[in-house]
């Protein structure tokens, strides 16, 4: 996804109380788009369900407790 849809995406995900401002990340990947790294300290379901209405994925990192949202 570009920088500024990932901005939004995140200012979504904040106002529906789905993730937390100071556990995100912005990364850009090797393809030179962005993913939204987060820590999956809340329902992942929830989010899940947020991003059914989108083309965006959810992968998760138990190891790390995290969670990367992509454009596949």
């Amino acid at each position: 996804m570009e920088r500024k849809e990932a901005v939004a995406l995140i200012r979504e995900l904040i106002r529906l109380n789905l993730a937390h401002p100071s556990f995100i990340d912005i990364e850009k990947n090797e393809r030179g788009t962005y993913s939204i790294v987060l820590k999956a300290n809340g329902d992942v379901n929830q989010i899940r369900a947020f991003l059914a209405k989108t083309d965006l994925l959810l992968l998760e990192d138990m190891e790390k407790g995290t969670c990367t949202i992509y454009k596949p």
